[in-house]
């Protein structure tokens, strides 16, 4: 597969799992984002997914863009993966909300 097309797959993943945790957390209070295990469970993968297919873009497209905070995304899904137990649940709403609604209806 071209660069350009791994480029467009991977950013599809990224706007994707943007509109899926923007969509999930809109309206949800801190209370019932703590309460709910699904749902940061959900958020939580979908912030792994958002992180991975960060880290697949091209050095090329990411010098391209570099409005994009493209380490810090990767960050996340690096601290969700490795250091989970450490995570409180306000940070995953948090990142969800601020780090993923920039990203989730842009065409």
């Amino acid at each position: 597969m071209l660069p350009e097309k791994r480029d467009a797959a991977y950013l599809w993943d990224m706007r994707e799992a943007a509109r899926d945790i923007v969509g999930w957390i809109q309206g949800v209070s801190y209370e019932q984002f703590c309460n709910n295990e699904m749902l940061h469970s959900a958020v939580e993968r979908k912030l792994e997914v958002f992180g991975e297919a960060a880290g697949r873009v091209s050095t090329d497209m990411q010098d391209t863009h570099p409005e994009i905070p493209w380490k810090d995304i990767k960050g996340v899904r690096v601290i969700l993966a490795h250091k989970y137990a450490d995570i409180e649940l306000g940070v995953i709403l948090g990142s969800g909300d601020e780090r993923t609604s920039r990203y989730s209806f842009q065409d």
